[in-house]
């Protein structure tokens, strides 16, 4: 069997501006050091909590309601990616979604895409 340590540090202190809330590796107060320190960087971003959409092109057109989006911004043994998953906020809970939420018509929705 193959043991596995796992070490997390959670950061709050970020540096936020009122019209982009998402968040980024250089929103991280001395982002350098924790970049250049980490095997992966992994942000959340929860929309709904402050009232917007999503910012970037590719989830533009999904309905913040009830998801989060998950940005692994470093990762040093593996591609980086983003992906929304389900969240809700009752408990703090995260999950898979089989289809994206989208804005622009609330009865269709389109197959998840990694």
């Amino acid at each position: 069997s193959v043991k596995v340590k796992v070490q997390g540090v959670l950061l709050s202190q970020v540096n936020r501006d009122s019209d982009c809330r998402e968040l980024t590796l250089d929103r991280i107060r001395d982002s350098k050091q924790i970049a250049d320190a980490a095997t992966c960087v992994i942000l959340l971003y929860r929309p709904e909590a402050y009232g917007k959409n999503y910012q970037s092109e590719r989830f533009r057109d999904v309905d913040p309601t009830g998801t989060a989006l998950i940005n692994v911004a470093k990762r040093r043994n593996g591609p980086c990616c983003q992906f929304i998953c389900g969240f809700d906020s009752s408990r703090t809970h995260f999950y898979p979604l089989d289809t994206l939420p989208r804005i622009c018509n609330s009865s269709t929705s389109s197959p998840l895409r990694l």
